[in-house]
């Protein structure tokens, strides 16, 4: 009902209607400048070499990197800066409104506004976030033993939660600006391409291909890279280099919005295909029109299962566990950049044994790592003590967890694109995100209220059931294969007679 009230009030006003030059197509004055100003890309376009679309590629890629490292510290950092309970409300808030952001208003934000300045809001509500982030950590009344927050006041309350609701809404419409972004520029630099004399003949296809792997191992890269040095950098800084918290997140911001600003007088892209400016209202029910099927909920265990995960390492055993294990959190930059590391490399890995033994060993893998995190929470060895009495031997929880983020960052998202693809695969993709961030707001907020052990219980069952699942959403996809292909051959045996 809320979709059909909004595609309802996307309608132009009739007074607002007039009739195209090119025929007798009904256009809006604003429709009608988009279709001019695409016409006149067309001719321009050609001219332009794959070398300079690469450059704007790069900027968005950098900036990109460097505004969402900065942000991804904060996240980690929260229970144990913030008082406990505030850091894990406040990244409640942040996946939730994340979620409700990406299903609604985003959509709608980067169809009218075009992926540059979808981009540049999200890039400006992330470095809000952090800001806030920061002057809240400032609010302490009462500091604790090993570094972080025992009391706080009001003030501390409504910058955290207020930032992270600004960060929120940044978040679902960044990362929608930038997969518009990314189809764009892919479409420019393969009709950049095609119109070299080295490419003549090549089937339309093969050069996609070749520069969408490009381009997405490029982001990949310095994504993964650039927040492995940020969280790196934040441990040097806060343990060796003796800077408080508050600053170093102060300087985060300042690194924020100078990406957010380098960005701003980058060049904008938009894509000239009938699919890349789908209308706001497809691309938001994309994801609801897919709940129908049950394949997308016997695969969501895999998102589950990695939200809960988040969740419990970030907001109980940074704050807990490590604090007790080494007697500090000043290594939760490090160990972030850990299982960055790892899940960058071992996704790689992934990839290429899964094109050869195909994507269901990797799966079962990933939801035996995060098992383990679970498991391994529920020890009470030694002395009762648990994992807070292991001393370096928590790196156990962060190589765990680098291990699943790897197998959730490739083998999963390639599962989801080999049982949806094509138009589908948008509708999937938003769904993979709704899951992710829902069960993370979920284990935030029961870690808050100090439910840790319902907390484990449902990392527990997600990940016991994320590989039975999958095999049962195999079966009905190869049933309905086998229909498909049994309607074709009566299909065709029908026509064999009609003819004779």
């Amino acid at each position: 009902m809320f979709g059909f009230s909004l595609c309802q009030s996307l309608k132009p006003a009739p007074c607002l209607q007039m009739i195209s030059s090119r025929g007798m197509e009904v256009t809006t004055p604003r429709a009608e400048d988009a279709n001019v100003k695409l016409e006149r890309e067309s001719d321009t376009d050609p001219a332009m070499t794959s070398d300079k679309w690469r450059w704007i590629f790069m900027v968005m890629t950098l900036t990109f990197s460097l505004n969402h490292a900065t942000v991804t510290t904060p996240i980690i950092y929260s229970s144990s800066v913030l008082v406990f309970s505030i850091g894990n409300y406040a990244n409640a808030i942040l996946y939730v409104v994340t979620m409700l952001t990406s299903l609604t208003l985003a959509p709608l934000v980067a169809s009218t506004l075009g992926s540059k300045k979808c981009l540049l809001a999200g890039l400006c509500g992330y470095t809000i976030y952090v800001l806030c982030f920061a002057l809240a950590a400032f609010n302490c009344r009462v500091p604790g033993e090993a570094g972080g927050c025992l009391e706080a006041g009001a003030v501390q309350w409504g910058l955290a939660l207020g930032g992270s609701a600004i960060g929120g809404l940044g978040a679902g419409v960044l990362w929608t600006g930038q997969g518009a972004f990314f189809t764009a520029i892919v479409e420019k630099i393969v009709e950049a391409k095609q119109k070299s004399p080295d490419n003549r003949g090549r089937e339309h296809e093969a050069i996609l291909g070749e520069v969408t792997a490009e381009l997405s191992s490029t982001f990949a890269f310095y994504y993964l890279g650039l927040e492995c040095i940020v969280k790196v950098a934040f441990t040097l800084l806060q343990r060796y280099a003796m800077v408080s918290v508050p600053v170093i997140f102060c300087i985060w911001a300042g690194l924020a919005a100078l990406a957010t600003a380098i960005f701003a007088f980058s060049e904008d892209v938009r894509s000239s295909s009938a699919a890349g400016r789908a209308s706001a209202c497809g691309k938001t029910l994309a994801a609801i029109t897919l709940w129908a099927d049950p394949t997308i909920w016997l695969l969501a265990f895999t998102n589950l299962t990695f939200g809960f995960s988040v969740a419990w390492l970030n907001g109980y055993v940074n704050a807990h566990f490590l604090k007790d294990a080494v007697s500090s959190t000043s290594f939760i930059g490090f160990l972030g950049a850990l299982i960055t590391f790892i899940a960058g490399v071992s996704s790689k890995l992934f990839g290429w044994i899964g094109g050869r033994s195909g994507k269901g060993p990797i799966l079962l893998l990933g939801s035996v790592c995060f098992l383990l995190v679970g498991l391994l929470s529920l020890i009470t060895a030694p002395a009762g003590r648990g994992p807070g009495g292991w001393g370096w031997g928590i790196l156990a929880f962060y190589v765990l967890q680098g291990l699943g983020r790897g197998v959730y960052e490739s083998t999963n998202k390639g599962i989801f694109g080999d049982f949806f693809p094509g138009p589908q695969g948008v509708g999937a993709f938003a769904n993979v995100m709704v899951q992710g961030t829902l069960s993370s707001s979920i284990g935030f907020i029961l870690v808050a209220t100090k439910t840790e052990q319902a907390m484990i219980y449902l990392l527990l069952v997600s990940a016991t059931m994320t590989f039975p699942c999958y095999l049962v959403a195999r079966m009905i996809q190869q049933r309905k294969q086998g229909e498909h292909q049994d309607s074709e051959s009566t299909a065709s045996e029908e026509g064999s007679s009609s003819e004779a």
